[in-house]
């Protein structure tokens, strides 16, 4: 019988693959990415490929030279959680929390100190200037956010008059049910049916742990009971009226905050577009810095300039380091 052998996965490659593969370029990127500061820039890393074309090898040389030269400004420039999906699900309609609006809200604060690095030595940094010169300006949602949710995406009592009011409202009659079911664990009649001495909460219901034997002590409705059988956890009828009333206020509370996301999120969909493509330019911009941030680790040195044959003198792979 006939044997046919396969080429290999490497056969396949173009001599330019084998050459890649050979020289680790893959490797160098994986060094090039840990000096990212940015999800996006992360991407970009691993996407790049050499380059043969002498202008464009040219430019990105410059444009790694200029990023050394506001490298000593760019030391808080960094964005740890990525906006991008947020901003791709406002467009789609879906309303998103407080914590993806902070981390909308980050990615704004990102690009306009992009835009601020691009512009801070513009006349020695022509290519970053213009590469971040048209970065739109959010500072306004920016800013709205902020005065909305706190850092971890809570949102604040003071986002609107009305969240402040029901809140207010919602936090009384929580302490008026409260204070309802703790006179009752100082009563005579519930002081040996407790199993503890304290208001917890089941199903949302405030509620007294009461021993399975002295089910009924306590008339009320029974909301769960404890692996072990030995505890009811009982809402007094007593206390229904102003368990409801907290409920009912803290439904209205939540509806506000609905309200609210709804609301910032078409903000903010209004705008994803722009902010996608200015965190995109971002990127580029950590990309530069990342480059010279690797290029210093290894005694890196630009080319400025080329024409006809380019000596490499006493050059090292970038993977054997600077000594």
């Amino acid at each position: 019988m006939e044997q046919t052998n396969q080429p290999t996965a490497r056969e396949n490659l173009s001599v330019q693959e084998k050459s890649i593969l050979a020289l680790e370029f893959p490797r160098v990127i994986e060094m090039l990415s840990t000096h990212t500061r940015s999800p996006v820039s992360c991407e970009l890393a691993y996407s790049l490929l050499p380059r043969f074309d002498t202008d464009q090898v040219l430019y990105l040389q410059r444009e790694t030279l200029e990023a050394n030269r506001i490298l000593e400004f760019a030391q808080n420039f960094s964005l740890s959680r990525d906006p991008r999906p947020a901003l791709l699900r406002s467009l789609k309609g879906g309303i998103l929390s407080g914590e993806e609006l902070i981390i909308v809200a980050d990615g704004y604060s990102h690009v306009r100190q992009a835009k601020s690095l691009g512009s801070k030595l513009r006349t020695d940094t022509p290519l970053l200037y213009d590469l971040t010169r048209n970065i739109a300006d959010f500072k306004a949602i920016e800013q709205k956010l902020r005065n909305c949710l706190s850092s971890h995406g809570e949102l604040l009592d003071q986002a609107t008059p009305r969240l402040s009011q029901l809140r207010f409202e919602s936090r009384a009659a929580f302490k008026a049910a409260e204070k309802k079911l703790e006179s009752m664990i100082n009563s005579e009649q519930a002081r040996t049916a407790l199993q503890d001495d304290i208001v917890t909460l089941r199903s949302d219901r405030l509620v007294l742990p009461i021993k399975a034997e002295y089910k009924g002590q306590i008339p009320g409705i029974i909301h769960a009971v404890s692996d072990s059988g030995a505890t009811l956890f009982v809402e007094p009828f007593t206390a229904v009226n102003s368990t409801n009333n907290w409920k009912e206020k803290h439904a209205a509370e939540q509806d506000e905050v609905q309200h609210i996301l709804r609301n910032l999120t078409t903000e903010i969909a209004r705008t994803a577009s722009k902010c996608l493509a200015a965190l995109n330019i971002a990127g580029r911009l950590d990309l530069a810095l990342s480059k010279s941030r690797y290029a210093m680790t290894y005694q890196g040195v630009g080319l400025t300039e080329a024409s006809g044959c380019i000596e490499l003198l006493e050059a090292r792979h970038p993977l054997l380091g600077s000594s």
